[in-house]
């Protein structure tokens, strides 16, 4: 089977001063209070980084749809900020773009808690995907989100993925997701339109499920407030694109029971190239048992018969999610 998936590369591009002054209105308008996305944006810099004093930003696209704005150089910084997030402990210096990155994300997750807009929430994964291939992914992550606490790994590619919304952003409007929190109904809202809008997002032309962080995002969303185990197949075309989704099997606290033969006739019936497999730990650990490995081959081994490709299982529990594939097991 040839694999023709194309992956997009996240590039921005700076906004010429000429159009400086339609950037707001052309890129979130649609958002209820949009115009205070800016002095939010300016508030949450100056609590991060204490050697903020203003000064002029650069604004910027990005060829995803998205759009963020970052400080521009001057001599006293030379290029380097130093922000610490008292909410989560975690500080680290950044370049300014990474740092205009920070406060951004920060910004944007905060105001689509607030106003519950799924433009504002698009604009938050649409930068968050830019960040994720960012040079300084691993400290920007560590910044907006609990964090990693080893400062050594600060500065090298992160492997563990980050939450829907930064979590101190999350705790601070009653959103927290199932396994974190009991659910209120805002949080119950705001999970279901956050899956619809995964859903939506990852069935998007160039958009490859494997390797969009939102497909964890969406697993989480789906599974992780489970109290009994549930196995998942996510059935994709030639390009890895999301075709359709199904719970095939339910089972108790702790074992699911799986019928290769289910598996085969439902990709058969999706017309499926190749499948991404999932399940739960309602305990809230997600490794991967013995008997987890010993299905996965057996799923494999089947669909290979008719010419499907087992791309990965993904086991999702409280305390993360993981990847057979990441560890070399498929």
């Amino acid at each position: 089977m040839t694999d023709t998936t194309t992956e997009l590369i996240i590039s921005p591009a700076v906004v010429a001063d000429e159009q400086r002054i339609h950037f707001w209105p052309q890129h979130f308008g649609s958002i209820p209070q949009w115009i205070t996305l800016e002095p939010q944006i300016f508030a949450w810099m100056d609590g991060l980084c204490s050697d903020y004093h203003g000064g002029i930003w650069t604004f910027y696209t990005l060829n995803n749809g998205g759009a963020f704005m970052a400080p521009e150089a001057d001599e006293d910084n030379e290029d380097k900020w130093t922000l610490f997030n008292r909410m989560n402990g975690n500080g680290a210096g950044l370049p300014r773009e990474a740092a205009g990155i920070v406060v951004c994300l920060m910004a944007y997750s905060h105001h689509a808690c607030r106003t519950e807009c799924d433009a504002m929430t698009e604009h938050y994964y649409r930068l968050r995907d830019y960040a994720l291939n960012h040079p300084e992914c691993s400290a920007i992550m560590y910044l907006i989100d609990r964090g990693m606490p080893d400062m050594n790994t600060v500065l090298s590619p992160v492997s563990s993925q980050p939450e829907l919304f930064p979590l101190t952003v999350m705790a601070q409007h009653g959103c927290l997701l199932p396994a974190t929190s009991g659910l209120t109904p805002y949080a119950q809202r705001t999970i279901r339109r956050a899956i619809n809008l995964l859903d939506k997002y990852l069935r998007q032309p160039g958009i490859s499920f494997t390797s969009s962080t939102g497909a964890r995002d969406w697993l989480r969303l789906q599974l992780a407030g489970q109290e009994r185990e549930v196995f998942m197949v996510l059935y994709l075309d030639n390009q890895h694109r999301l075709l359709e989704s199904e719970t095939l099997f339910a089972g108790s606290i702790n074992h699911v029971e799986v019928h290769p033969r289910e598996v085969v006739k439902s990709a058969l019936r999706f017309n499926a190239a190749a499948v991404v497999l999932a399940h739960n730990h309602p305990s809230g650990d997600p490794e991967p048992s013995q008997c987890d490995r010993n299905i996965t081959g057996r799923l494999k081994e089947s669909l290979a018969l008719v010419d499907v490709n087992t791309l990965d299982h993904l086991v999702v529990g409280s305390d993360g999610i993981v990847s057979f594939a990441e560890r070399g097991w498929i």
